[in-house]
């Protein structure tokens, strides 16, 4: 789990901890003191989560925020507008076989000769 998760979860969300994920379904990546983060989680009891949140340039643990929706499926916690969530809803809707963290551990970064 990736350091921005984690701290999202630690600081702000009473309904889950990090130990209830099981793994991240799909995340749309924000930065400090820019865009927020989204992320589709499944929970080890066989839950979803919709998790955003955002922090200022120091971290999840001075000026930040996150909430989260639990529910059955995972297009039942996603909501409605935009911002990023039509991404994560194509990736629910297309029945996406490999997650975003199996994507990630399959990506190889470009060569680049100097």
């Amino acid at each position: 789990m990736d350091y921005d998760l984690h701290s999202a979860i630690e600081y702000h969300i009473s309904k889950f901890g990090v130990e209830d994920v099981c793994d991240v379904l799909a995340v749309i990546e924000g930065e400090n003191d820019g865009e927020n983060w989204h992320w589709l989680l499944l929970l080890n009891d066989g839950t979803f989560a919709y998790l955003t949140g955002g922090c200022d340039y120091t971290g999840w643990d001075c000026q930040s925020w996150a909430s989260a929706e639990v529910g059955a499926t995972p297009l039942l916690v996603l909501p409605d507008t935009s911002d990023g969530h039509d991404l994560l809803r194509q990736f629910v809707e297309n029945d996406k076989a490999v997650t975003w963290r199996d994507g990630m551990s399959d990506f190889e970064m470009p060569r680049v000769n100097l």
